[in-house]
């Protein structure tokens, strides 16, 4: 019996040594299996990353290729569109500056013309007011030498002299000569009244610095007319006529001509 039993253990251990062999072999077959199976997926798992790799390249490439030449387009474009910029720039800067100097040429040419302008109008200016002094001064000095001064004003130089005021300050005030003064406070003294004195005949037109005057005119100018000479006495506001201004030139020895008309020698 118990041989038996030491005979079925044995026998059981061998079965279970085989089974376990059998399970061993199987493992290995399955192993195998698994690496074979292992190194063809691995490979084909490779090789599709290979090709996967390539076809990524050769896309990288083409969008490479594509980008460059999207971006030399794109430097082609900007770096005509900045010689175009440029060009129009420097075009219309130009433009400006022919402009500007056309501008600055005529304000320099307006600019001269109008002081040139205005250095005649002050010149004019000038004239006129020293046309006008001279015309005032003459004007002042025939009416101080031909007019008469009135009873009120002779009135006025008579009630400042008896308030106290000078033959300065009665001049100054008045207007009038200081010889005049003197003269008509000299007469109320004198006579007790300032009117005038009696005289004969009629006033005469022109005083002595008039006469004066038309004959240095003539004496400058000896072919100056009669007409002429009653227009420049009338301006200095004295009216005469041509009758008049005859006979201070005769009294004076001066005596009017006509030129002799000569004959034609040829005929026009």
């Amino acid at each position: 019996m118990f041989r038996h039993l030491i005979h079925t253990l044995t026998h059981r251990s061998s079965l279970v040594e085989i089974t376990l062999q059998q399970i061993m072999a199987h493992l290995d077959s399955i192993r195998k299996d698994m690496v074979i199976l292992e190194k063809s997926e691995f490979a084909t798992l490779r090789a599709e990353n290979e090709k996967m790799k390539i076809e990524i390249g050769h896309v990288r490439q083409h969008l490479q290729n594509e980008t460059n030449q999207i971006r030399a387009d794109t430097k082609l474009d900007i770096n005509l569109e900045r010689s175009r910029l440029t060009d129009m720039f420097t075009e219309q800067e130009k433009k400006l500056m022919e402009a500007s100097t056309e501008f600055h040429k005529k304000n320099m040419s307006t600019d001269g013309a109008i002081t040139e302008i205005n250095k005649k109008i002050d010149i004019d200016i000038a004239s006129l007011k020293t046309l006008m002094e001279s015309h005032k001064l003459d004007t002042i000095r025939y009416l101080a030498a031909s007019w008469e001064i009135g009873q009120d004003i002779r009135k006025r130089i008579v009630d400042l002299h008896k308030s106290g005021s000078s033959f300065g300050t009665i001049t100054r005030y008045l207007k009038v000569p200081r010889s005049s003064v003197q003269t008509i406070i000299h007469k109320y003294k004198q006579d007790g009244n300032v009117q005038s004195s009696y005289r004969s005949g009629r006033r005469r037109v022109l005083c002595p610095r008039d006469e004066r005057a038309l004959v240095r005119h003539v004496h400058i100018n000896p072919r100056t007319k009669a007409k002429d000479l009653v227009k420049m006495m009338t301006e200095a506001g004295k009216i005469v006529s041509i009758s008049t201004v005859k006979r201070v030139l005769y009294q004076h020895g001066l005596k009017g001509h006509s030129a002799r008309k000569k004959p034609l020698l040829h005929k026009k």
